[in-house]
């Protein structure tokens, strides 16, 4: 027996979605012939949880004061679009309100897969980035050699969950390394159990389907 490789839905959480940790660099989840060489990735809380979620809906921050509005800011006033917007305004209009409405929902009616009700944001008709297809998947992450966690989209809804204090969300895994694939593979194919030098692992969220 294999285990599954890439593409699986699985629940992040037990009480840690708002202290994942990810690592700042995404190649820990590719193939290489040898272990990470250099200093180690300095670690970080999610993204989402650790700057704008906080401040807009844990601080009660204005948007202008977010570190979002600021880059977004600096963007358009070097001349440059920021998520397929063209202007600050309606970056503040559109992308700003959906999250707001988004905060506003989940906190409401709880977290509602993607899968179960698809992408609801009105400015995708009109905004290519807004429509982009990893929008339409539950947040994305990869997994590292060592099982570490690696968030590669859906940042918003990660920190949005995690300033709400859920217990898991469901989320899509990308890729995970080869080293990792090997554990898995190895656990799957045991019989007997769980192996002893594996039992770290046991509480994973990516091995939930072969550990439980």
């Amino acid at each position: 027996m294999r285990s599954k490789r890439n593409s699986d839905t699985v629940f992040f959480g037990g009480g840690n979605v708002g202290q994942a940790w990810i690592w700042r660099r995404s190649g820990t989840a590719r193939r290489g012939p040898t272990r990470r060489t250099g200093e180690r990735s300095r670690r970080r809380p999610i993204p989402g949880n650790s700057s704008t979620s906080i401040q807009r809906f844990a601080e009660s921050y204005d948007w202008e004061d977010t570190a979002t509005y600021e880059r977004a800011a600096l963007a358009f006033a070097d001349g440059k679009s920021f998520r397929g917007y063209d202007s600050l305004d309606a970056f503040r209009e559109h992308r700003l309100s959906f999250l707001d409405d988004l905060y506003g929902r989940i906190d409401s009616e709880g977290y509602r897969p993607n899968a179960e009700g698809g992408h609801e944001n009105p400015a995708a008709a009109e905004n290519a980035f807004e429509n982009a297809y990893a929008h339409y998947l539950e947040p994305l992450i990869a997994i590292g050699r060592d099982g570490e966690v690696i968030w590669v989209e859906g940042y918003h809804r990660l920190g949005i969950a995690a300033v709400l204090g859920l217990d898991a969300i469901p989320v899509q895994v990308l890729c995970r390394h080869a080293g990792w694939q090997r554990i898995r593979d190895k656990i799957a194919e045991a019989s007997g159990g769980l192996p002893g030098e594996l039992e770290e692992y046991r509480e994973h969220p990516d091995l939930a389907e072969l550990t439980g």
